[in-house]
Formats: C-alpha cells, structure tokens, sequence
C-alpha cells in the first residue's frame, strides 16, 4: 500500500531561521513577505514474512524565498528573492524494518536527510552536507495482548538506540 501526495503553499509572514543567532546565543528569526513550499511525498508500506513489516517515504521540496531583503554581516540590505529557506533540505528518506510478535516490537530505522542551508544568503560556509543516521527501537508490553490495562494505562519498556553506527553530522 502507499500513497502520493504534492503539495503547492504560499505563505505571507512566514517566520523564517536567519542563521544567526543574538547576544544571547538565541536564533534569530525574521518574517519573509512571501516565501514558497513546493513538494512531493511518496510513502509506502508492505507486510513480509516472518511477521516483518517494511515501510518508508521520501520527500522531495522545493522551499524557497519569494520576497525577503535582510541585512547582511557588512550592513548591506541585501535582497534574498530566490534563496532556500534555511533549514529546508530539499530531499527526505525513511525507511524501517520492523519485527512484531505478540508484545514484542523490534525495529531499524535509516533517515537521510539531503544538503540544506543554516542562512538564508547561500553562504557556503552555512551549508550542511547531506546525511544518513541508522536508529533501532525495542518494545515489550509487560501487560498481556488482551488483558486489561493497569488502572487504565499501558506499561511497556522501551529501548532505543539512536545513531548506530555514530555518524558524524550537523542538524
């Protein structure tokens, strides 16, 4: 099973990261006139054998500035139509392997996150490199599948393992 979907929004006032930050150590934001979000999602899903299920998505977007004008490092007003949003990578992928048997649910987790700028002027030095994190998540309900829960809530132990193979990157 899966699913399609696009999208097409324009925003008037959207606030928006600068990529700086104030004499406090706060992100700076602004708000651009108008800016742009333009994208496609494709997700999916397919029960396998042996109780696994794979399921994923990708995203592809393109977010931009349509009418922004910023004051630069040198204290230039400089005009941004045009420019990524800071913070929008234009492409997204997830894709996880999971196991379920009974109260058990063990799971893998691969998330590539593409290039984007932390700045809205293109600076190369603000530019994060694409990435690609592993994650692994264990469950266990300690209750019964169709026994009743404890005063109306559920216990379950959770164990996650984020990062597996600890790759270095930027967010």
């Amino acid at each position: 099973q899966g699913t399609l979907d696009f999208y097409w929004m324009e925003f008037a006032d959207e606030l928006v990261k600068s990529g700086r930050v104030d004499i406090f150590g706060q992100p700076v934001t602004g708000n651009a006139p108008r800016s742009r979000h333009l994208g496609v999602e494709l997700e999916g899903a397919a029960a396998l054998p042996w109780n696994l299920q794979l399921s994923g998505n990708v995203a592809m977007s393109y977010n931009r500035l349509i009418h922004y004008s910023m004051v630069n490092d040198q204290g230039v007003m400089q005009t941004l139509d045009g420019n990524p949003i800071a913070g929008f990578p234009s492409l997204l992928g997830n894709l996880r392997l999971a196991y379920r048997v009974d109260r058990f649910m063990g799971s893998v987790a691969v998330k590539y996150v593409g290039p984007f700028y932390t700045d809205n002027f293109k600076n190369p030095d603000n530019r994060n490199d694409a990435f690609t994190v592993c994650n692994a998540e264990f469950l266990y309900d300690l209750l019964a599948p169709s026994g009743p829960a404890v005063g109306g809530t559920e216990i379950e132990l959770r164990a996650e393992v984020r990062n597996i193979f600890n790759a270095l990157y930027f967010l």
